[in-house]
């Protein structure tokens, strides 16, 4: 019997799309059947790396009975309305992060995806690591003990042209926010899953003369209260030169463990006994210190694939919408902070 493949369109050909097509394509469970994007020349370039059709009108991918899924990657402000618009046609969503730049329209397409019973992903494809699942497998069955501190280090470097490139990078209108928005929401997702929720923040944002003509912040730093009592912080740049590996330190009664570029760095636990072993957990990875795309598409591919699985399964995605909108809303609590240059209470 032939395995189902779900027929998926490509919403978007700019720098991520790229490890979203490569993954389509090399999956059993897929098919790229079409890619749009706002430009012609760019959908009609992009589409012809693939041997597939293209289009500029949306209209056109909402419309085919061959679409399944769609696969959102355009520029973070259209991605609720894009999805919500496929929801309401019956297609299931793959978007980006971040999910969108305003948590009114996160949770405008987390109710659009329930009310028309079609599945909704947010790409946070660091969850899927090895490293990364078996230290929150351990966190989880108090193998730390009691988590005492969390830290997400994201000190990147982005040159000016990577602002000059597109004209809505940089701006509050489009991207909603700098580094902490962009760069290092994956690390803040994580920091959410092995910690939990945030009681209060307290955030210092700056936008340095490293850039010109941006809007949003290129460097930040948190300090968090987390609900079970842990202390974190955040600490998020595009202005850093030359850029270094991303991080994630936690810390509890028993000892250490931490991430880099999402591999295991350190292991270190008390008194340790066999069932306190990391196990294999290696594998190749990469970092998006000073280029956005030095990472292989091993993640991508992984959690297209649970969408995939949780379609035939009749399940929720292992990151759902209600999970994809906690680093937006946390990040919405972070601006306040810096704002008004105080603590902030969170709800």
């Amino acid at each position: 019997m032939c395995k189902r493949k779900y027929g998926m369109a490509l919403i978007g050909a700019g720098m991520v799309s790229a490890a979203h097509a490569d993954s389509i394509m090399q999956l059993d469970e897929t098919e790229l059947k079409l890619v749009y994007s706002r430009t012609e020349e760019r959908a009609r370039q992009f589409a012809d790396r693939y041997d597939v059709p293209w289009t500029c009108d949306y209209n056109e991918v909402l419309r085919r009975d061959d679409i399944d899924i769609v696969d959102i990657t355009t520029v973070p402000f259209c991605h609720a309305d894009m999805g919500i618009e496929a929801a309401r046609q019956g297609k299931h969503v793959i978007v980006e992060k971040p999910m969108d730049i305003s948590l009114e329209k996160c949770d405008a397409l987390i109710e659009a995806c329930q009310t028309n019973k079609v599945k909704l992903a947010v790409i946070f494809q660091n969850r899927f690591k090895k490293a990364v699942c078996r230290a929150r497998e351990y966190c989880h069955a108090d193998g730390l003990g009691q988590l005492l501190y969390g830290g997400a280090h994201v000190k990147w470097y982005r040159p000016q042209a990577y602002f000059d490139k597109d004209e809505w990078r940089g701006k509050l209108s489009t991207e909603g926010g700098g580094a902490l928005m962009n760069q290092a929401l994956h690390y803040i997702d994580l920091l959410l899953w092995f910690l939990g929720p945030v009681a209060e923040v307290y955030a210092h944002t700056a936008i340095t003369p490293v850039h010109r003509n941006i809007e949003v912040e290129n460097l930040a730093a948190i300090n968090l209260k987390f609900r079970n009592g842990a202390m974190g912080i955040i600490e998020a740049s595009t202005c850093l030169y030359p850029g270094l590996p991303e991080r994630l330190e936690l810390y509890g009664t028993r000892g250490t463990i931490t991430l880099e570029r999402g591999s295991l760095s350190s292991w270190n636990i008390m008194n340790a006994t066999e069932n306190d072993e990391p196990g294999d957990v290696e594998e190749v990875t990469g970092t998006g210190a000073s280029d956005p795309m030095a990472f292989p598409i091993t993640w991508h591919k992984a959690q297209i694939k649970d969408m995939c699985d949780a379609i035939t399964q009749d399940r929720e995605p292992l990151v759902n919408g209600l999970e994809g909108r906690k680093s937006i809303e946390l990040c919405r609590y972070i601006y306040e902070s810096a704002e008004k240059g105080m603590p902030i209470i969170l709800p």
